[in-house]
């Protein structure tokens, strides 16, 4: 009983070695034709170029659109920049809208705003 039942799981193996086994042969034939496409490109005559040129369809340069400007101090978009802020800059005169530095605290611990470091909640603090 312990004899067939070893026979049998030894055929099974032997079965999935050769399913491998077939699996690597067929693997490694095609590793070889893909290594032998990249040593040697297909060629093409100057006719065959021609011919593939003339039929493209014209190619439009893509169009490239500017970044819109932002502001971090008063989370404001296309108004300013936050380097042109006045409210970064001491003296300066004040944009209209925005909230301003002085009502919005910030968290030195996890870089948001909306809280200080003391309200803070997060859990990865270093």
């Amino acid at each position: 009983m312990q004899l067939d039942c070893a026979l049998g799981k030894t055929r099974e193996l032997q079965v999935k070695v050769n399913d491998l086994e077939e699996e690597v042969v067929r693997e490694r034939s095609r590793a070889t034709e893909l290594e032998r496409r990249l040593r040697s490109p297909p060629s093409m005559s100057f006719e065959e170029i021609d011919s593939i040129e003339s039929g493209s369809p014209d190619i439009t340069p893509p169009i490239y659109v500017p970044n819109r400007m932002f502001c971090d101090h008063c989370d404001l978009f296309d108004e300013h920049d936050t380097d042109d802020c006045v409210e970064g800059s001491p003296g300066g005169v004040k944009h209209s809208g925005g909230a301003g530095l002085s009502h919005r605290p910030y968290c030195t611990v996890c870089e948001m705003f909306g809280h200080t470091a003391v309200d803070c909640e997060d859990e990865m603090t270093f």
